[in-house]
């Protein structure tokens, strides 16, 4: 059973916080990781900005990247 907590994530922009991160090596690994990521992240409805962020976009701005 997924249990997300939103108590932590409650305050305004705390999502720009957040960073996806894997430790997937293989390319052949990654379609099962991204279905564990969908469920966690589905749930949320969060938007494709939100999404792109957490996905690349908060890490290309701390690395002072173009995304």
């Amino acid at each position: 059973m997924l249990v997300i907590d939103f108590y932590h994530f409650f305050w305004p922009g705390a999502w720009k916080k957040v960073v996806f991160g894997t430790d997937i090596l293989k390319v052949e690994e990654l379609a099962a990781g991204k279905e564990i990521h969908d469920k966690i992240f589905e749930p949320l409805n969060l938007d494709k900005a939100t999404m792109d962020s957490i996905y690349g976009g908060t890490a290309a701005r701390l690395l002072h990247l173009t995304p």
